[in-house]
């Protein structure tokens, strides 16, 4: 899931994305009200296999209405029951270290992007969440992880 307000910006990673990840459903939303809104909707779904949950979410800081950091708080407070094992990224334009500091103290947010999104950022976030261990969970051991960008 991308929620960035900028067009542009959207078009961009989203690209990116598809370049890395061939079969990738990527949902787009220009509002971080709007995206929460979506996941309290399919909260409560009891079959959530037909129902598109993000496993990854890169989320700007700066936007209108709702910034980065309280779509945060929401979701925390929308997933206390910890119903989603989504993991979320912050993907911004800002360099300022009290934006870096804020998303580091915030448990729900598991990385900090400066943009623009690049595919080596992909491929970190991609090998952290692992998504491929659930079949293949007996060969995590066997996998050298790349540099990570967040440590």
């Amino acid at each position: 899931m991308l929620i960035d307000d900028s067009k542009v910006d959207v078009f961009i990673n989203q690209k990116q994305i598809e370049k890395l990840a061939v079969e990738t459903d990527v949902r787009t939303f220009f509002s971080a009200s709007h995206a929460i809104d979506y996941l309290d909707k399919i909260k409560n779904v009891t079959e959530l296999d037909d129902v598109f949950v993000p496993d990854i979410i890169l989320l700007d800081i700066n936007m209108p209405t709702m910034n980065g950091f309280e779509f945060l708080k929401s979701f925390m407070v929308l997933n206390e029951d910890k119903r989603f094992s989504t993991k979320i990224y912050m993907l911004s334009s800002s360099t300022n270290l009290i934006d870096i500091q804020n998303a580091k103290k915030k448990s729900a947010c598991h990385g900090y992007i400066i943009k623009p999104l690049t595919s080596f950022n992909l491929e970190n976030i991609v090998f952290n969440f692992k998504p491929f261990l659930y079949t293949y969970d007996f060969l995590e051991e066997n996998i050298s992880p790349p540099h990570f960008f967040n440590e």
